[in-house]
């Protein structure tokens, strides 16, 4: 939808003058509070990036993302692979810095990594260098390796070998013979 003011395609949005988008779309977007993402509310100019909600990202057109996110880690080069940078449509999936992996919504990888290793049945643990999972095979956002990080019972208990927990086998090495791991889910 284009609104070119002729025909009656736009309509003025109350409290913003200057502000004239699409008749499809939903004036009360605009200022609300959240950031929406979607250039059809940021771009008309008197619209204020969409009431004030967004903020423009300059190495990224059409990229506008909340307020309170740090525009400096789109186009970075690093895949922190939140989907507040994600998700928006201009942002193309953080500058750049990421890419989607088909049938998980939130997860968003490093572009060195492999989108076919999340849920093949492998706990892939790849740890950023600050310790984090960010962008990376085990993140919350990519359902902890599409769950097969995921041991039950142990929700911050990260193995290669999930199965390993709760074997009646004491595997005394870390991670597994640990406290988050229920030390070794109870064989040690």
């Amino acid at each position: 939808p284009e609104c070119k003011f002729e025909g009656g395609d736009c309509q003025a949005v109350g409290g913003f003058p200057n502000c004239y988008i699409d008749k499809s779309l939903d004036p009360s977007k605009v200022g609300d509070g959240k950031c929406d993402g979607d250039p059809m509310y940021n771009t008309p100019i008197g619209c204020n990036n969409e009431g004030g909600d967004c903020q423009a990202i300059e190495n990224a057109p059409n990229c506008y993302i909340d307020k309170s996110l740090d525009p400096s880690k789109v186009g970075d080069g690093k895949c922190d692979g939140n989907p507040n940078y994600n998700s928006l449509i201009g942002c193309k999936y953080e500058g750049g810095d990421c890419q989607p992996v088909d049938g998980f919504s939130t997860c968003f990888l490093d572009k060195s990594l492999d989108p076919t290793k999340v849920g093949d049945g492998k706990c892939d643990l790849t740890q950023d260098t600050d310790g984090s999972y960010n962008g990376k095979y085990n993140s919350p956002g990519c359902e902890r390796d599409g769950g097969d990080c995921v041991v039950r019972g142990y929700p911050d208990c990260f193995v290669p070998n999930p199965g390993w927990i709760k074997d009646e086998y004491c595997d005394r090495e870390a991670p597994y013979n640990t406290l988050e791991c229920g030390f070794d889910g109870g064989a040690c």
